[in-house]
């Protein structure tokens, strides 16, 4: 009887889907900030634009992959959603890592 009123209690939350949302939001806002270098713009509208994308990007990679972790930790979550969303950030996240990496100079 009491573990019927509990499981009545945990409703189904939905944490795995925002991090999917967040996810999506992330890979627009890289697209985004790649597109930025391709416009006819102003060089000072140029690093408005370009600071703007990069921080939205900086704020929403780890915002989705904490939220899916989390989704992903809970038991009446989407695991498939909070999978999906872990892996779409990650992806574009090691991209630029890699890229980071290469730019960097070694000096004796």
């Amino acid at each position: 009887m009491k573990t019927k009123m509990l499981n009545q209690l945990a409703g189904k939350t939905y944490f795995g889907f925002a991090a999917f949302i967040v996810s999506i939001l992330c890979v627009l806002s890289r697209l985004y900030h790649i597109s930025v270098s391709y416009m006819n713009i102003s060089m000072e509208t140029f690093d408005k634009l370009n600071s703007l994308t990069a921080l939205i990007y900086c704020i929403l990679t780890p915002l989705a992959f904490s939220i899916g972790v989390y989704g992903f930790t809970r038991k009446n979550d989407s695991r498939a959603f909070s999978i999906v969303a872990c892996v779409i950030v990650f992806i574009p996240f090691i991209i630029v890592f890699v890229q980071m990496l290469g730019n960097m100079t070694i000096t004796k």
